[in-house]
C-alpha cells in the first residue's frame, strides 16, 4: 500500500525481533528499499532501569534521527500497522 502511494524508502527502527521477521527486512535492505536502525537500549542494573524513565523521549530522538537522517521533502512517522488514505 505504502509503495503503491508513492513512498520511495522507509526508516525501520527496531529494538527487538524474531530472527524471521529480521531476514524479512534485510531482505528488503539489500533491495534498498529500506534502511534498518537497530535503535539500542540504555544498560540496566538490578537496581535502575534508565529505560523506563526515557520511554517517550525515545520516541522523539527517533524520530529526530529519522527526519535529519532521511533529508527528505516528506517524512510520515507511522507505525507499522497505520495507514495515510488521500482524500
Amino acid at each position: 500500500m505504502w509503495k503503491w502511494q508513492g513512498t520511495s524508502h522507509f526508516y525501520i527502527y527496531y529494538q527487538s525481533v524474531s530472527r524471521a521477521v529480521l531476514h524479512v527486512l534485510q531482505a528488503y535492505e539489500k533491495q534498498g528499499i529500506v534502511t534498518l536502525i537497530q535503535w539500542r537500549t540504555l544498560p540496566k542494573s538490578d537496581e535502575i532501569d534508565p529505560n523506563r524513565s526515557i520511554y517517550r523521549i525515545g520516541h522523539s530522538l527517533s524520530h529526530n534521527d529519522c527526519l535529519h537522517r532521511s533529508n527528505a521533502r516528506f517524512v510520515a512517522l507511522v507505525d507499522i500497522d497505520e495507514l495515510i488514505i488521500p482524500k
